[in-house]
This record gives C-alpha cells, sequence and structure tokens, in this order.
C-alpha cells in the first residue's frame, strides 16, 4: 500500500516537470545549412504599354497635321493682299524697302503693329516704336502669332496652342477696357478700332479733318461687345455691353475656325455654317432669319441718308467718301454707326441687336 502511494506521488511529479518543460519557451539550437532553391514561378502577364513620349507633340507637329493648315491658311486674308497698305501687293510691299514708301499718302509706320509680323510681335512684347519704320517686314504669317509652348501641361493648365499671348486685352484707344474672349484674345489684339466714339465738346457740332476718319476697319470685337457705337437715343434700347449672345455662347474662334468645309472654316478664318448648325438648328446659311437681310436694308438706308445730308459723297470707284469739314453732331454720329458697322464686316452678324439699335436710332435721329 506504502509502494503505491509512492509510485503514485513519484508520476505526479514527473507530470509536473513535464508540463513545466512543455510550457517554457525553447532554447534555440544552431541554424542549419541554407536549403537549395525551389523552382522560379510562372511569369506574370505583361502590363499595358504606355503612351508614346512624343504622342502628343505628334498630334500636332507632323506633316499630316501641317499640310491642311497651311493650305488652308493659303486662302485666308490674313495671308493675302487684303493685308497690303500702300503701292502695290503684299508681297512688292515685303520685298522693298518699307522706307521708300514712306512718301506714299496711304503709308503709316504705325500700321506694322498689325500688317507686319515683326510690327506684332513687337507690339506685344512691349517693344514696337510708334512712328518708326522697318528697314523691311514679312507679311502675317504662322509665326506671328504662334511661337513655343508656354507649358506642356495640357491636361492641368490648358492647351495654348503654343499662342504667342492668351492673355487678356487693353484696347488701344482706352486703357479703361480690357476684353478677355480666352483663346480667342490674339484676335483682339488687331481687330479692334483705333479710335473711339466721337464726343460732343458742347457745341453740338464735330470737325471731321481725316478722310479716314473713323474706328478703322478692325472693329469687329467691340461689336461683339456692344460697346463703342455712338448710342444715339431712340426708339430701341441698347443691351448691356458684354450680353450679345454670339458673346456669351460663341468666340471668334468657335465660329471662324470650325471644321473644315470646302474653302471655310479652321485656319482659312472664314466662319463655317458648321459652326452656325451647332446653335441655329436647321440654318442653310448665314442669313439666319433673314436677319443679315434685314440689317444690310437698314444699313442702305442710312447710308442714302448721310448722302442726302451730305456728310457722305459718292467717289470714282462706285463707293463713297466722308466730306470732311464741320457737321452737326447726331450726323457725325450716325455716320460714326455706318462707319462702324461697315468696319465691322459681318452685316450685323457679330451682334444683331446692337447693330439693329445702332442702325434704327440713327436713321430716326436723320428724319
Amino acid at each position: 500500500m506504502k509502494n503505491h502511494k509512492l509510485l503514485k506521488s513519484l508520476i505526479l511529479i514527473l507530470c509536473s516537470v513535464v508540463f513545466i518543460q512543455c510550457t517554457s519557451d525553447p532554447i534555440a539550437g544552431p541554424a542549419g545549412a541554407d536549403g537549395i532553391n525551389g523552382a522560379d514561378g510562372t511569369n506574370g502577364i505583361n502590363g499595358v504599354d504606355g503612351a508614346t513620349g512624343t504622342a502628343t507633340c505628334v498630334a500636332c507637329h507632323s506633316e499630316s497635321h501641317r499640310d491642311p493648315v497651311n493650305s488652308s491658311y493659303l486662302v485666308s486674308n490674313h495671308s493675302i493682299d487684303k493685308l497690303a497698305f500702300g503701292p502695290g501687293t503684299l508681297s512688292d510691299y515685303i520685298n522693298h524697302d518699307v522706307k521708300e514708301t514712306e512718301s506714299n499718302e496711304y503709308y503709316n509706320p504705325d500700321c506694322n503693329r498689325c500688317h507686319s509680323s515683326q510690327g506684332f510681335i513687337d507690339n506685344l512684347n512691349g517693344t514696337f516704336v510708334a512712328g518708326v519704320a522697318y528697314d523691311k517686314v514679312d507679311g502675317v504669317s504662322c509665326n506671328t502669332c504662334h511661337d513655343k509652348h508656354g507649358t506642356f501641361d495640357f491636361e492641368t493648365d490648358g492647351h495654348d496652342f503654343a499662342l504667342r499671348t492668351l492673355s487678356p486685352v487693353t484696347l488701344a484707344f482706352d486703357e479703361t477696357i480690357v476684353l478677355d474672349y480666352g483663346t480667342s484674345n490674339t484676335c483682339i489684339n488687331c481687330h479692334q478700332p483705333k479710335d473711339g466714339a466721337p464726343i460732343n465738346d458742347g457745341t453740338d457740332t464735330y470737325e471731321i479733318t481725316s478722310p479716314y476718319f473713323g474706328p478703322h476697319y478692325g472693329a469687329q470685337s467691340t461689336m461683339l461687345e456692344g460697346i463703342q457705337g455712338a448710342e444715339i437715343a431712340g426708339s430701341m434700347s441698347y443691351e448691356n455691353a458684354g450680353t450679345a449672345k454670339h458673346r456669351t455662347n460663341a468666340s471668334c474662334t468657335s465660329c471662324h475656325m470650325g471644321s473644315a468645309n470646302d474653302n471655310d472654316g479652321e485656319h482659312t478664318m472664314k466662319p463655317t455654317l458648321n459652326s452656325c448648325t451647332t446653335c441655329h438648328s436647321g440654318a442653310t446659311s448665314f442669313d439666319v432669319n433673314g436677319t443679315k437681310t434685314t440689317l444690310t436694308g437698314l444699313l442702305s438706308e442710312l447710308q442714302e441718308l448721310l448722302v442726302t445730308k451730305g456728310i457722305l459723297t459718292p467717289n470714282a470707284y462706285g463707293g463713297v467718301d466722308v466730306v470732311q469739314g464741320t457737321h452737326p453732331f447726331k450726323l457725325v454720329q450716325a455716320y460714326w454707326n455706318w462707319k462702324f458697322i461697315k468696319s465691322d464686316g459681318s452685316h450685323g452678324i457679330h451682334n444683331p441687336v446692337y447693330t439693329k439699335a445702332l442702325l434704327t436710332n440713327s436713321i430716326e435721329s436723320l428724319k
């Protein structure tokens, strides 16, 4: 019996020792030798190739893109004789010493800021010197408006099209007026009047001293904006500046550089009907709802009145010239509006409401 108790006690002691050993942290032995490397796994699937580094550049800098641009530009008024002034054609003008033409009554070196490539670039850079002629000038070309990109991060910064400027434009004749048409700002630099509407000095008369009196031929931006007409009071009111439909819903480039269709659009700078039908569904001509016909008729009516009143006179070329001298102020205002709308050249399409108000009120003031 005593032996049994002794045996049980020994077994309990032995189990306790074993239990303690099993629950204690083992003591690590020495590291064994490295085993043999396992076989390589199966190769993964190749990732999708990234975009070619020059893909963005090639979209524009390739012959397939450049050739149609060059072809369309050749039929643009920017590239042909209509930009010339003085004797001969534009090619005659740019291939001769400009200073030789200074004796010509039409020559004015200040015209170079828009009528030559060097003048335009210098004007943008702030280095154009008024009244000083260049020895030779080049006509307006690709390099006149385009230089090099200001950024290549088009996704973040927007596409600058390598245009020399996209900055808002302070109008030359009135530095209090700044126009911002985004990617059309390049156009405004030249397509703006050189003078403002006549101002009454209190005498209710106005003296015209130049055969070129008027806003010049670049009045498109101010017509689009709805400013700088001689706003005679009459039966039609004038809308607030910058509210015209073509100002808020379109732009120079969207209408004049739309998708090519025959010899218009893109770098021809000629408006394309494709651009019009984006808003004017079903339009088959630029005379939407007969607006162009109506405004052209009013312009002709105003011209006849101006001839009758003696501020316009027929010339030998089938047109009319302004009569220099002192005239009633309202007559000069009416003449200004006629010249403004003629100089704009869109037959009122740029801003139909403003054009109609100027014409209607001018006609009423002369009757």
